[in-house]
């Protein structure tokens, strides 16, 4: 059961960086209605959807070579955080960001959170049997 959680956390990640990376490809679908905004708002969005891909690149990585839980809690934290940031920016800047981006974006960090806590807890239970 362990391995297929871990087989199904990585199928996840790489579902994500593959949104990520067509949403940061194709402008139109970051925006509300499909409008494209090529200014230095815009572009500032896409750069923290850029850095949120990278992370998560680096987050599978580090799954593979360590897979320590704890990084998975913290990253999905910073997950959460950047997309809930992205929308306050959104809305200050009065761009008007596709709901389904920040909302893919709370949820996917979301369970990732679930995903690490879950995996740190059956580990220290394992550790003490």
């Amino acid at each position: 059961m362990q391995l297929f959680a871990r087989r199904c956390y990585s199928l996840f990640i790489i579902g994500q960086i593959v949104l990520g990376l067509l949403v940061v490809m194709r402008r139109e679908l970051m925006f509300e209605g499909g409008l494209d905004y090529y200014g230095p708002l815009s572009s500032n969005l896409l750069i923290v959807l850029g850095y949120i891909i990278a992370m998560q690149c680096l987050m599978l990585l580090w799954f593979y070579l360590r897979g320590g839980f704890h990084e998975i809690v913290l990253m999905g934290l910073i997950v959460v955080f950047a997309a809930l940031g992205m929308a306050f920016y959104s809305n200050v800047n009065q761009i008007p960001l596709n709901r389904l981006i920040w909302y893919a974006g709370v949820a996917f960090g979301l369970i990732q959170i679930a995903y690490g806590i879950f995996n740190v807890d059956h580990a220290k239970k394992s550790a003490a049997r």
